[in-house]
């Protein structure tokens, strides 16, 4: 047997495992969202509390939080936390950026 008609079997098989890996459903979501008072920047001009509590509501979100700054870095140590231990796999983090 040619080493072509051995080989010719595994890369089929490599083809078959690599079409049922795209076939595969997709996971499905878990959400975690961040809303940001930026201090008083947000807090004042947005009901954070009522963002925070209607995110929870909706499909796929698992987790729903306010910081005080999302941006800082013992905050964003925190929401890193929290993606790795509970394997979220989106994040919504909401504030502004100056």
């Amino acid at each position: 047997m040619a080493k072509e008609e051995k080989e010719a079997p595994k890369k089929e098989e490599a083809k078959v495992e690599k079409a049922k890996k795209e076939e595969a459903p997709l996971e499905k979501p878990k959400i975690g969202v961040y809303v940001c008072h930026c201090g008083i920047n947000i807090k004042n001009t947005v009901d954070v509390d009522a963002v925070r509590d209607y995110a929870a509501t909706l499909p796929n979100v698992v987790l729903a939080k306010d910081y005080m700054y999302v941006c800082s870095d013992p905050e964003i140590d925190e929401l890193n936390m929290y993606v790795k231990k509970e394997e979220r796999n989106k994040v919504e983090s909401y504030g502004n950026r100056n």
